[in-house]
């Protein structure tokens, strides 16, 4: 479903202007700029000739004064002089002067032309949509890409209420998504000079005064009365109110339904104006909600406009597609993440006054797990600590790594290195040593130390010994469980009774925090200039909104003159500055990434048509149900064995603004499966494995014996594609690679066994 194709209200207002679609209007309007992408008068000399026929000429200039004021009093409130709004912001802005002027002082010639355009295009719409009524009046929406000014945008939205709406709103309320997005906004709204409440448990800050907003984030609302914790009941703000949501959607049908009644309770008799970035994906997931945001979404500025202007950093992915039994190749997309993000750091320091001048932050890297709890290395949290102490303890070591991966010539790892010699090569340097990289990233050297922050739920703080300064920081839900599993590990953690939230200070000035390590918990919402780098960890498995939420963390660029552009045209240390960069460690992300970004909009060159993954892709539900399902025993065909093919080596993608590539290895296959030490296997654990593998390939028709299994793997008939190294027993943590080299063995040979069989 193309959600664009459907928005009413947004197609009527690009009607009033004379164009079809959003790209139509913003394509008529590019010659009404400059260079820059500023304003001319020609803009709205343009927007004024195709207006005309629905406002009088003193109505639509009075409409640009306003502009001009809203943008006057966030640079006096703000104390930023130079700030401008950018084009996009002002059509935002202009469609809702429009749209609260008509709502409030014609309310039903506003309803009566509506109806008629809606009449004239219910033809795009598979059943019918409902008229509008004055209900569909109290509630919009702007679809705006994340780093496109949602939180300003939010701000003038305030003003335009306060001037255009009659009501004394009983409760002025801000939803944000989490804790750390309502901080935020507190923090902006005082910026802006709006009198602003952080909700933080006590009921006595429900009590605000006349025209302040009550930030509070949606986990603190509930639908029944409670004397439980901080929640509190949606009955508490009765009456008519303004309601404000950011990002207010997760996606999954039962949450939307929860999140939606809540929503409407707040704003049944006031008025709701909702921002998100993912209103596409949320609403395709969602189809119950298609005619309520056909009607609402006012203004369409989605990451597809966003990008095609130049708007936010460009982005580089490498994704490596694998699996456990691969963890050379994990450490060297680490290591190239390490290198990539030492460079941009070093580039920062080393241009700070050119650096200033495209206002860019200094760089953070990000590293974005799934899971924090698990056994032995299946945390993503633990395997990131787990990397660091071996930078710090075994520096020889991880120096020769380094060197490996720089001067390799064998495919994969020459994908890396390729990519890594020409990044340093463009910019004029040469890598350095690990101690010089590990001072400029971690400030020091020594042990690593990690600390509670007892002042900041849910932080851990990262310091190398000696060191005043922590450089890193971990914010996760459920730490108790994490501090467990990091104590297994002989990380003894020390307590810090003084340090405010190491999370909240990033985006201070004088931050020291160079690593941000979480599980997720700071993808919705969170707001900050600094991620220039990202490692991805069992992430991006079909979360659908949360890709595109994760995606905007590293691609908010404030530009030169707070234009939110990336120069094009800028010096190489300037356009890796510019550029967010995307490591993929034993994840999905690319696909999903893919997809997500399709759905906006953007087709990379040589995309359509790819296979990212020689993986097996069960048969579709309806394939299922379709076939007879006749038990069978399964036992070993020479002619399948021969046939069957088992690649095990590790495959690097790499992905730009504009083109993807698969790097194929180009190493012998290794083939002596004589070699192997099968006898070495769990096989109770495989069989156990095999029979979980059946149930979730849809394969429960099919009868097999450990026998079976043994024989399969044990007849050396088949062929096994993997690099040496993925096959050497050094160590009893070796025989976890070939347990699942062995069941991957099994699972190729049911799903080829259950195709001929049939």
């Amino acid at each position: 479903m193309n959600l664009q194709k459907h928005l009413i209200l947004n197609r009527f207002f690009l009607n009033i202007f004379g164009a079809a679609s959003t790209g139509e209007l913003l394509s008529s309007l590019s010659p009404t700029l400059d260079q820059q992408r500023n304003i001319t008068p020609a803009f709205w000399e343009r927007l004024y000739h195709h207006g005309k026929t629905y406002f009088s000429e003193e109505q639509f200039w009075n409409y640009q004064q306003a502009i001009e004021t809203y943008q006057l009093r966030l640079q006096k409130t703000r104390r930023q002089p130079e700030f401008t709004l950018q084009y996009f912001q002002v059509l935002a802005i202009l469609f809702s002067e429009i749209f609260l002027d008509w709502r409030y002082h014609q309310p039903e010639r506003f309803i009566e032309e509506l109806n008629r355009f809606l009449n004239a295009h219910q033809s795009m719409f598979k059943s019918p949509v409902s008229s509008f009524t004055i209900s569909d009046l109290n509630k919009i929406a702007f679809w705006m890409a994340t780093g496109s000014g949602k939180t300003l945008l939010m701000h003038i939205h305030y003003w335009q209420i306060q001037k255009y709406s009659p009501i004394r709103w009983d409760n002025i309320l801000l939803i944000t998504p989490n804790e750390g997005m309502s901080y935020q906004h507190h923090q902006e709204l005082r910026l802006s000079g709006i009198q602003s409440v952080l909700y933080e448990g006590n009921k006595r800050q429900l009590a605000v005064n006349d025209n302040a907003v009550l930030v509070i984030d949606i986990h603190k609302l509930m639908e029944e009365r409670s004397n439980r914790g901080v929640r509190i009941d949606v009955s508490a703000f009765e009456g008519q109110n303004l309601v404000f949501i950011d990002e207010g959607h997760k996606g999954q049908a039962t949450e939307e339904k929860r999140w939606k009644t809540l929503r409407e309770r707040l704003g049944e008799s006031g008025m709701i104006i909702e921002y998100s970035a993912t209103f596409g994906p949320v609403i395709s997931k969602n189809p119950f909600l298609l005619e309520e945001y056909s009607k609402a979404i006012l203004f369409d500025y989605s990451y597809q406009f966003f990008f095609a202007d130049s708007y936010g950093k460009s982005f580089y992915t490498v994704n490596l597609k694998t699996n456990r039994y691969s963890s050379r190749q994990q450490e060297e997309v680490l290591l190239s993440s390490l290198l990539t993000f030492y460079l941009q750091l070093n580039q920062f320091y080393l241009h700070n006054d050119e650096v200033q001048e495209y206002y860019l932050e200094k760089p953070l890297w990000a590293f974005v797990g799934n899971r924090v709890t698990g056994e032995k290395l299946e945390s993503d949290v633990l395997r990131v600590l787990l990397f660091f102490r071996e930078l710090f303890e075994k520096r020889e070591e991880v120096n020769q790594k380094i060197q490996n991966l720089l001067t390799s010539s064998e495919a994969p790892s020459s994908a890396l290195s390729q990519f890594l010699n020409e990044m340093a090569g463009n910019l004029s340097i040469t890598i350095p040593e690990v101690s010089s990289i590990l001072q400029n990233i971690f400030k020091g050297q020594g042990q690593l130390e990690v600390y509670e922050i007892l002042r900041a739920q849910g932080e851990l703080g990262l310091k190398l010994s000696g060191s005043d300064e922590y450089f890193g920081v971990i914010q996760v839900g459920d730490l108790s469980a994490l501090k467990r599993l990091l104590n297994k590990f002989q990380f003894s953690l020390k307590p810090d009774y003084f340090s405010d939230s190491l999370f909240r200070s990033i985006n201070h000035l004088n931050s020291s925090i160079n690593v941000l390590i979480g599980a997720k918990k700071f993808v919705e919402g969170w707001n900050s200039w600094r991620v220039s780098n990202m490692v991805l960890m069992n992430t991006g498995k079909g979360e659908g909104p949360q890709i595109i939420q994760l995606f905007g963390r590293g691609i908010r660029l404030k530009g030169r003159n707070f234009s939110l552009r990336r120069e094009l045209s800028a010096p190489p240390h300037i356009q890796l500055l510019q550029t967010l960069y995307i490591f993929g460690l034993n994840a999905d992300y690319l696909n999903s990434f893919l997809k997500a970004i399709v759905e906006e909009g953007i087709s990379p060159e040589d995309v359509k048509g790819r296979k990212y993954s020689s993986q097996y892709e069960p048969p579709s539900r309806k394939e299922k149900s379709e076939r007879k399902k006749s038990i069978r025993k399964v036992f070993v065909k020479a002619e399948l064995m021969k046939d069957l093919i088992i690649d095990v080596r590790p495959r690097f993608f790499q992905l730009t603004s504009g083109k993807n590539v698969r790097i194929e290895p180009n190493l012998q296959s290794h083939q002596d499966n004589h070699c192997l030490p099968w006898e070495l296997l769990d096989w109770d654990e495989l069989f156990l494995q095999t029979l979980q593998l059946k149930g979730q390939l849809g394969l429960h028709h099919l009868i097999i014996t450990p026998e079976v299994i043994h024989e399969i793997i044990t007849s050396n008939q088949y062929t096994l594609k993997a690099f040496p190294h993925q096959l050497e027993i050094t160590d009893i943590r070796d025989l976890n690679p070939l347990q699942q080299i062995a069941l991957k063995i099994i699972k190729e040979y049911l799903i080829r066994f259950d195709q001929i069989s049939q």
